[in-house]
């Protein structure tokens, strides 16, 4: 795979994890009491990030103040997994964790 190719893998990834996301916040702690402090909810009850587009480029601060810093969802489902309910879920306990 050459550079380019390399690429357009990795964007169309990016846009395949996206796609699954049901935006219920539990990556962000919507659940735990301690949730991000640019965790928000919508008028529809969906929940999404007040610095969506910056998120990786500076450290984050939970509700009570604890600093973290985002990782892209799909290292935590490679890494960590995710809560039952979580639309990522199902891509955790696929055997092929490669692509979608």
């Amino acid at each position: 795979m050459n550079n380019e190719e390399y690429v357009r893998y990795q964007e169309e990834q990016f846009l395949a994890y996206e796609k699954i996301c049901r935006r219920c916040g539990v990556c962000c702690g919507s659940e735990d009491g301690d949730s991000c402090a640019n965790l928000a909810k919508d008028n529809d009850g969906k929940f999404y990030c007040k610095e969506y587009e910056i998120r990786f480029s500076k450290e984050q601060h939970t509700l009570s103040g604890k600093t973290f810093h985002c990782v892209p969802i799909r290292e935590i489902v490679a890494n960590c997994g995710a809560r039952p309910g979580c639309a990522y879920e199902k891509k955790i306990n696929s055997r092929d964790n490669e692509s979608i």
